[in-house]
C-alpha cells in the first residue's frame, strides 16, 4: 500500500503541488530576511552609523511607527544607532519595494529619531 492510497483522493492532487511550493515560499522567505540584514548593514555603514540593535517589527499595524502601512512583502525593523557623535538613535528602516518587496530589491528608507537616547557620556566606549 503507498502513501497516496492512504490520503483521501481529492488532497493526493494537490501533494505534488504542496512539495514545489512550501519550498518556494521557505526560500523567498528566507532569501528576504538575509537581503534586509546585509542591507541595513549597508545603510548604517553608507551613513556613517553604528549598528547596535535591529529588531523585526511583526505586529506592524499595533506600532506607532512611520511604516505602519508598508506591504506585507517589506520588512520593517526597529533599530538602534550610534551616529558620528556618539550620540545613540533609535528609529525605523523599511526594506524593499513595495511591490516587489524584500527578497528581490535592495530598496532601504530610514527615518531616525530627532531626540537621541541618552548622553553622550554612555555612548562613549563605542
Amino acid at each position: 500500500m503507498s502513501l497516496l492510497q492512504l490520503i483521501p483522493q481529492p488532497w493526493s492532487s494537490l501533494l505534488p503541488i504542496l512539495f514545489i511550493l512550501v519550498p518556494l515560499f521557505s526560500w523567498i522567505i528566507r532569501k528576504g530576511i538575509m537581503r534586509s540584514h546585509r542591507s541595513i548593514q549597508t545603510w548604517s555603514d553608507a551613513n556613517g552609523y553604528t549598528l547596535v540593535s535591529k529588531k523585526l517589527n511583526w505586529m506592524r499595524l499595533l506600532s506607532t511607527g512611520p511604516y505602519r502601512w508598508a506591504s506585507y512583502s517589506q520588512m520593517v525593523f526597529n533599530v538602534v544607532i550610534v551616529d558620528e557623535q556618539k550620540m545613540g538613535r533609535s528609529g525605523w528602516v523599511r526594506c524593499g519595494s513595495y511591490f516587489k518587496g524584500c527578497a528581490f530589491t535592495d530598496d532601504i528608507a530610514g527615518v531616525l529619531d530627532t531626540q537621541p537616547l541618552s548622553s553622550e557620556s554612555r555612548w562613549s566606549h563605542l
